[in-house]
């Protein structure tokens, strides 16, 4: 009997092993009307673009696998006006416009916190670029606060588990 684990099995014994560690070097980061998980790793940027907050993991390598972006803001809320579904296909609507080949891959509603939210998940195009991403809307009494996790296919499915603690970790603030 061999004293070495098959390949497999070590594979599988990495992946437990690794995965507490992943987990502790994650964050929570609070803002005006929300908290979020982050890895700690990850640059921040606040009031980039209008953006409530801007975050990227470091670079990795020069072939784009650091394209990975968390954009998360926040828009008022008028009950006059829109409910969470008339907002998510206003928000569709714009980045449709502004992208090629745009598609809603699934959308999943949830609630974060005893919050209502949607998280969707996106194919499109903008210019050359080919990018996936998930879109979350969180909706609170006073506003919408939109989060999205961006990257390009190949890579997104690398880190999708990553991207979706992120995405489902958005909660409102304590009131």
């Amino acid at each position: 009997m061999s004293r070495w684990l098959p390949g497999g099995a070590l594979a599988a014994w990495l992946l437990v092993w690794l995965l507490p560690a992943a987990a502790a070097d994650l964050q929570t980061l609070r803002g005006p009307g929300w908290s979020l998980e982050l890895p700690t790793q990850w640059t921040q940027q606040k009031g980039l673009m209008g953006a409530e907050l801007v975050a990227r993991p470091p670079k990795s390598d020069a072939v784009g696998w650091a394209q990975d972006q968390l954009i998360l803001t926040r828009e008022p809320y008028d009950a006059r006006r829109t409910c969470l579904d008339g907002f998510l296909l206003r928000k569709l609507r714009d980045m449709g416009h502004l992208a090629q080949d745009f598609q809603v891959v699934s959308e999943q509603p949830l609630e974060l916190g005893g919050a209502v939210a949607s998280r969707l998940e996106l194919d499109y195009r903008e210019g050359p670029r080919h990018l996936h991403a998930y879109l979350t809307v969180l909706a609170t009494e006073k506003e919408m606060i939109v989060l999205s996790l961006t990257s390009e296919p190949a890579r997104f499915e690398f880190q999708r588990a990553l991207f979706r603690r992120i995405a489902d970790s958005l909660r409102p603030a304590a009131r």
